[in-house]
């Protein structure tokens, strides 16, 4: 199961990641654009060796057929020169009905795409109908259905003009697709049409379908460009604007002069809110046009492209406001970060320094701890032992007198020993219980001293006046009076003992008594 599970999870990773079928055929029309002129450029060159035969040919008859090719290859790409072998036709067509018709016909054609629709419609309006044979009339009335076709997208033309051109439009189809004139490809894409402009889309659909994939590829592009319209009629979006690429496609593919589909899929990728691409497609339509000199789409192009370039405009205006908004809050958010970094790191530094000073409180805690053990025990004996040497004095001088008398007690109150004795005992005693709590002091004191200056002790000895003076300090007691009257001497002994230490130290001298006490 779990190997079915990841090979589901694969599958749905590829296809979320797989592009449509409709951008990858917008990514097939994008590519063909780009090489439109060397398509065009391939099928101009068609033309070269019907001018070789044009210049060749030994008769009229020869020569109006050369010139014909000619005529149908520039009429895709380019009108003037289109123009001038039509003219050469008609030349050529003279005391020729049949031949002189086409060449009325085309030049109708030519002028109806020149969007000289008056020109076209007189002639149109001087042709006998009954005369033609059943392939004359279906051009005739092809032409027809072009000239209102051509006239009810033209947008400088007024709305009733139009809308006008829509209805015979529809009412010459249904007489064209009841006489029967159309040629096959005709006779299937025109009722198909009209089935779809009737509200019969999703029938017209798979006729039409078939006739785009079956057709010549001369008519594909008019083929996929109904089926589009079909799309479009049934509400279906992503197969209209499909189709549409589609039938661009074939038209570069085989240069026709029809730029609808890709005007179309220009207009409907503009409704996308893809301005970028729709102005591109819009500018390649009024390029080619203006290139070819059609005027069909130009004034159309031309007003969609002011449009898309308008809309284009007001995004980049739009999304340059949003830029600088975002910009503007990326850098209060920035300075907001910066300033609350700055505030956790003085935070943090608050932090550290109160750590510290919390771990040297409970340094001295430990060590206030330790004394107050030691000299708490200690005074509590020397106290005890005092109480009975004073005891003891006492009574000795009790039984001197009773014994010497007068004279007697005098001579011993005079003797200073017991009072040596006890000063004695009292130093012995602080110098043990002091190096029982810092066993380590000495040498501390000895590492912040020159080595010259450094002291000297015999184990069981006592302390030194000075070591007693730093005892005294590493203790809390700083004021020189304080320890003169501690230690029993002259307070300008202390004095000069604290002095002489600074001065020898190896550290700063006023850093000295400090870092003694941190020991």
């Amino acid at each position: 199961m779990k190997v079915f599970y990841k090979l589901l999870l694969a599958s749905l990773l590829l296809y979320s990641c797989s592009e449509s079928p409709l951008q990858n055929k917008i990514a097939e029309l994008d590519h063909l654009l780009a090489q439109s002129k060397d398509y065009t450029a391939k099928f101009e060159a068609g033309a070269v060796p019907f001018r070789d035969s044009l210049k060749n040919a030994t008769n009229d008859a020869a020569r109006w057929e050369a010139a014909r090719e000619i005529y149908s290859i520039y009429k895709c790409i380019q009108m003037d020169s289109a123009r001038f072998y039509l003219r050469m036709m008609r030349q050529l067509s003279e005391g020729h009905p049949k031949e002189s018709f086409f060449c009325r016909i085309e030049e109708a054609s030519i002028n109806i795409s020149a969007r000289n629709y008056q020109e076209a419609r007189s002639f149109l309006a001087s042709v006998d109908t009954s005369s033609l044979s059943g392939k004359d009339k279906n051009r005739y009335y092809e032409t027809i259905m072009f000239l209102y076709a051509t006239e009810a997208i033209d947008e400088t033309l007024p709305q009733d003009v139009r809308d006008n051109s829509i209805k015979k439009r529809y009412e010459m189809r249904r007489q064209y697709i009841a006489s029967s004139l159309g040629d096959p490809f005709e006779a299937v894409r025109r009722p198909a049409i009209q089935m779809y402009e009737d509200g019969n889309a999703t029938e017209a659909i798979p006729i039409l379908k078939n006739l785009a994939e079956t057709s010549e590829p001369g008519l594909k592009a008019h083929a996929c460009y109904s089926l589009a319209k079909a799309f479009q009629a049934a509400g279906m979006r992503e197969e209209t604007e499909y189709w549409f690429a589609q039938s661009a496609i074939e038209s570069i593919l085989r240069p026709s002069g029809e730029h609808l589909a890709l005007y179309e899929l220009s207009m409907m990728l503009f409704d996308d809110q893809n301005l970028k691409r729709a102005l591109a497609y819009n500018q390649a339509v009024l390029e080619s046009e203006l290139e070819s000199h059609y005027n069909i789409w130009i004034i159309n192009s031309a007003s969609s492209q002011l449009g898309i370039v308008n809309a284009v405009l007001l995004r980049e205006k739009h999304q340059k406001k949003v830029s600088i908004i975002i910009t503007i809050v990326i850098s209060l958010l920035s300075l907001i970060f910066f300033a609350t970094g700055l505030v956790a790191i003085r935070q943090a530094q608050k932090i550290k320094a109160a750590d510290a000073e919390i771990r040297l409180m409970n340094h001295r805690l430990e060590e206030a701890g330790k004394i107050k053990e030691g000299y708490v025990f200690r005074y509590i004996i020397l106290s005890s032992q005092y109480l009975r040497m004073v005891e003891d004095y006492r009574h000795g001088l009790r039984v001197t007198l009773k014994e010497e008398g007068i004279e007697g007690l005098k001579k011993e109150l005079r003797q200073n020993e017991i009072k040596n004795l006890n000063s004695r005992q009292f130093y012995a005693i602080f110098d043990e219980t002091f190096l029982g709590i810092f066993p380590d002091f000495v040498s501390h004191v000895n590492s912040l001293l020159k080595e010259e200056a450094r002291f000297q002790i015999k184990e069981g000895k006592e302390l030194p006046t000075g070591l007693r003076i730093l005892a005294a300090i590493k203790l809390g007691i700083t004021d020189c009076g304080k320890i003169a009257e501690f230690l029993d001497c002259a307070v300008s002994s202390v004095y000069t003992h604290r002095s002489r230490m600074r001065h020898a130290a190896a550290c700063a001298p006023e850093d000295f008594e400090r870092l003694v006490t941190e020991a």
